[in-house]
């Protein structure tokens, strides 16, 4: 029973309040800092009183603006969208798990499906050599069409459609309020889901983004090939959701086209995470507890922030929950099997015995959990690893034929899902997880420094008490992008809930897990929590729609939805914290000093009428928007620079550079110096200033006026510096 009592009620709405006054009074710690003053959240309603400035913001340079370029990256993202569907539907058909489920169920499952087989498609294009050209591609969507249109006309629905399979049992649902969280409360996540669009189709402004989300996309298409990246570890390491740019870059034959495009494919997982959120709190509640779960999501800047950057970690989250909302499914087939048969009886008839609605589910939760590792290596910890032990906890006896059956089809499943970018790294990298664990397999191009570094830096900084409390205060309340509706009802749901199903038991299980393995098992960036959301919004969704009896409860739920649907709109739209120029021409935001610097500006513009060749970038990783060919490292990786100067003289240094076909040379000392603070990354390289300076008095470099306040430096390299070096030995004779 829920309880409606005055005393629950009056606790529940009180911790409401309370949480939710210290909330709107915690500053925006990241905003706060650029500004040199604190802006608290409840600051941020200021800005409904200048919807001008706001709106003007959206515009370009004199007022300037179009949506109608948009419209090429857009269609490609379409194709890429509803191929994956078509992918992932027929996928689901043919596994058995189609014709288990409803409309939207099988809607937002066979999405999240098709993307990542697509994804996979890619994959396996770019290591043959097939990705420089649209024609691989165009095949493929047109053979997954050809079948997918195929099997619809005949009525197939696969496996699981076929007469005598078990269908999904369905868990009691409580009693439905329909006007306490009616239809028209949807308007808020589909302004969300529109604004996470409409920022998606951006050109890119975050550092990941452009370092290796984006560029790694971009170096593939330009080779024509996926390859080992010695100069970026982040390139070698599971991409994917990237493969969704190199994929759109391929279709359009263009860089900067198919960069966005995929951008917005990337985008698009937001509104996968909000639909997968309304499904799953559907089935297990209804559609009231839907609404209510969908707002939780739709009010967390968390979602349009990640999503419209290009990041992955929204993706990452879509598959770590579905997998395991497969995974129930499958938890409540296995529950009705038949008995396991006797020890002196086995055999190959009775080892099927299993419901092959639960082997259908098993295959879905493998092949999500390995989608989520093909995002991420910490799929392996968020999804692959509590889901293996959920799915042996239902099988206490595992070694018996049916729990082996169920744990051979849950294993294929991970293998399909997320294995082909682990078999390619061991392949091309010698270190199937690269570059970690290099102590057992060693790896391409690392070595025991580069490991300790990246192992520290990587590992959870502090295990002290104080730290505990300090970063749990910070995931459930200071992070700048948190949602104020997402831990205060989630933890009225599980206070007051009287009746506790097993969904929503392992719910919370997967909560406390994830938790505890962002904490002791990464270093603890906000982002890495992100797959948090949709499981607590679940739970959120829940504690909104308790005590929907109450007129009052009603009240506080309907004062917390409307302030933080207009904070997370106004967050994300009035450019407190994101580029949000949605309506600028798209020609004027590629060259925009304020999003790529005024540095990056300067060298499109130079090349190649100031120089020719390669630019030699020292420090800067960052490279996405830089028109020419480029030079770089990250900060593990070895550093050109390094390796073409060092140990030689200013006559050899000129000759490495004209050979490596280098015009130009970029320092960003800004970049430098934040790597070599303390506690940050740290820096391979080992460029100087007094380097360079000696290399201009040598003649070898030729200093370009910089403008002011410049990250760093840049020189050309003297192209007439054999000829004057051949007249002072002549002079000297």
């Amino acid at each position: 029973m829920l309880t409606s009592s005055k005393r629950g009620l009056g606790i529940a709405a009180g911790a409401v309040i309370l949480y939710t006054a210290a909330f709107y009074a915690a500053p925006l710690t990241g905003v706060s800092e650029i500004l040199g003053q604190p802006l608290r959240r409840g600051q941020v309603f200021q800005y409904l009183f200048i919807p001008d400035e706001i709106i003007r913001s959206w515009f370009g340079n004199g007022g300037s603006w179009s949506l109608a370029d948009r419209l090429p990256p857009f269609a490609v993202a379409c194709a890429v969208i509803m191929t994956a569907w078509a992918a992932g539907d027929l996928a689901m058909r043919l596994v058995g798990v189609g014709s288990l489920c409803g409309r939207k169920e099988r809607l937002v499952l066979a999405t999240a499906v098709g993307l990542n087989l697509y994804s996979t498609a890619v994959l396996i294009l770019g290591l043959f050599g097939l990705i420089g050209s649209r024609t691989p591609l165009f095949l493929l969507s047109a053979g997954i069409w050809f079948v997918a249109l195929a099997f619809r006309a005949r009525g197939w629905k696969g496996i699981g459609g076929k007469k005598g399979v078990a269908k999904p049992v369905e868990e009691p649902q409580v009693a439905e309020h329909p006007t306490y969280w009616g239809g028209n409360w949807l308007l808020g996540p589909v302004i969300v889901g529109l604004l996470i669009l409409l920022l998606g189709v951006l050109p890119p402004v975050d550092f990941d983004v452009r370092e290796y989300h984006l560029q790694a996309p971009k170096e593939f298409y330009q080779a024509g090939k996926i390859d080992f990246l010695p100069h970026n570890v982040y390139a070698n390491m599971p991409l994917g959701v990237e493969m969704q740019a190199l994929g759109a870059m391929a279709l359009s034959r263009d860089v900067l086209t198919g960069a966005l495009a995929g951008k917005i494919v990337i985008a698009f997982f937001g509104l996968i995470l909000i639909a997968a959120v309304y499904v799953v709190a559907d089935k297990w509640g209804g559609k009231s507890r839907a609404i209510a779960s969908s707002l939780v999501v739709a009010s967390t800047p968390w979602v349009i922030q990640v999503s419209a950057a290009g990041l992955n970690d929204v993706a990452f989250a879509v598959y770590c929950f579905l997998a395991f909302y497969a995974m129930t499914h499958a938890w409540e087939q296995l529950g009705h099997s038949p008995p396991a048969p006797r020890a002196h009886n086995v055999g190959l008839p009775h080892s099927l015995s299993i419901p092959r609605a639960a082997l259908a589910w098993l295959a879905l939760a493998g092949y999500l959990a390995g989608a989520a590792a093909s995002c991420k290596y910490t799929g392996l910890i968020y999804s692959l690893a509590p889901l293996t032990a959920l799915l042996w906890m239902r099988s206490p006896l595992w070694r018996n034929r049916q729990a082996m059956m169920a744990s051979v089809v849950f294993f294929a499943g991970i293998g399909l899902g997320g294995g082909a970018w682990y078999v390619k790294n061991a392949v091309l990298c010698g270190n199937p997880t690269y570059p970690l664990l290099y102590r057992f397999f060693d790896g391409e191009g690392w070595d025991e420094q580069k490991n300790d570094r990246w192992t520290r830096v990587h590992s959870p900084p502090d295990d002290s008490p104080s730290s505990l409390v300090r970063d749990v205060g910070r995931v459930t309340l200071t992070s700048d992008w948190l949602g104020p509706l997402l831990w205060p009802f989630a933890l009225v749901s599980l206070t007051f809930r009287g009746e506790k199903n097993a969904s929503y038991k392992y719910l919370w299980v997967m909560i406390a897990w994830l938790l505890f393995a962002w904490w002791s098992l990464t270093h603890r960036i906000d982002r890495f929590w992100l797959p948090l959301i949709p499981f607590v919004a679940v739970a959120a969704g829940d504690g909104l729609h308790l005590m929907a009896d109450s007129r009052r409860w009603r009240w506080v739920g309907y004062a917390a939805v409307v302030p933080a649907l207009f904070l997370n709109v106004l967050i994300s739209s009035a450019g407190i914290c994101s580029y949000n120029r949605i309506l600028a021409p798209l020609r004027e935001l590629w060259d925009d000093p304020n999003r790529i610097g005024e540095v990056h500006l300067m060298l499109n513009r130079m090349w190649p009428n100031q120089f020719s060749g390669r630019l030699l970038a020292v420090g800067d990783a960052a490279v996405f928007d830089l028109q020419m060919p480029v030079l770089y490292a990250t900060c593990f990786d070895d550093q050109p620079w390094d390796t073409l100067t060092r140990n030689r003289s200013p006559r050899e240094i000129h000759a490495a550079l004209r050979q490596a076909g280098i015009g130009c040379v970029f320092v960003n000392w800004a970049e430098i110096a934040r790597y070599r603070s303390p506690g940050n990354y740290g820096f391979t390289g080992e460029a100087k200033p007094e380097q360079f300076h000696n290399l201009v008095r040598a003649r070898v470099l030729i200093p370009v006026l910089m403008p002011r306040r410049s990250p760093g430096e840049v020189f050309q390299v003297n192209t007439d510096y054999d000829k004057r070096a051949t007249d002072e030995r002549r002079r000297e004779r």
